[in-house]
Order: C-alpha cells, then sequence, then structure tokens
C-alpha cells in the first residue's frame, strides 16, 4: 500500500515502504519458524534480531540516476531481555548502529 504512493504528506510512500522491507528482511533472517499456515508474529522474531529504530538522510541520486537513501539502524547492546536494569541505554555504546543504502 505504502510503494503505491508516490508522496503521502511529508513522508514517501515508496521510501517508507522500502525501509519497511529491509527492516522486516533484517527481524526475518533468524526468527522462530511459526507453524504451517499461521502468521508470523511479532514475538516469533529473536530479541537480538529486532530493530528498534532507523534514522533517514534525504534521498540521493547515485550513479545511475537512481534514487538511494542512507538508513541507520540500531539494536540494542545487549538485548533489552539480557541488559535489562544492567546497561544504562541512554548512552550511545548500548546501541548497535549500522548504515545501508536502500536503492528506491
Amino acid at each position: 500500500m505504502l510503494n503505491e504512493q508516490h508522496r503521502e504528506g511529508p513522508a514517501d510512500g515508496q521510501i517508507l515502504a522500502a525501509i519497511g522491507a529491509q527492516l522486516a528482511a533484517h527481524e526475518m533472517s533468524a526468527s522462530v519458524p511459526s507453524p504451517p499456515r499461521a502468521p508470523l508474529a511479532a514475538c516469533n522474531v529473536f530479541e537480538e534480531q529486532r530493530v528498534h529504530g532507523y534514522s533517514v538522510a534525504p534521498p540521493r541520486l547515485n550513479s545511475e540516476s537512481r534514487r538511494v537513501v542512507d538508513v541507520v539502524f540500531s539494536r540494542p547492546n545487549p538485548p533489552f531481555a539480557q541488559g535489562w536494569g544492567r546497561v544504562d541505554y541512554s548512552y550511545s555504546d548500548g546501541w548497535i548502529y549500522w548504515s545501508e543504502p536502500i536503492y528506491i
């Protein structure tokens, strides 16, 4: 649905759809399989794989004139389930950050 929206208010639906697809791919890369014909629920994603946030730079054009957005994803280190109460997540060293170009 978002992919079909070229502009949606201040947000670009195609960019949001591409980010959502990449975010889902990261979380699903190591998930607990669901029973046959059952919908995959959020609880099936391992906490270590759960993406907790992202930031997006303004779109740019690559050398082939294709739109690209650089997205910085983040997840807590260690995961909340392991570090809650022992780790101060208010500092940047309590998080893992990685950047990826996403082609639109």
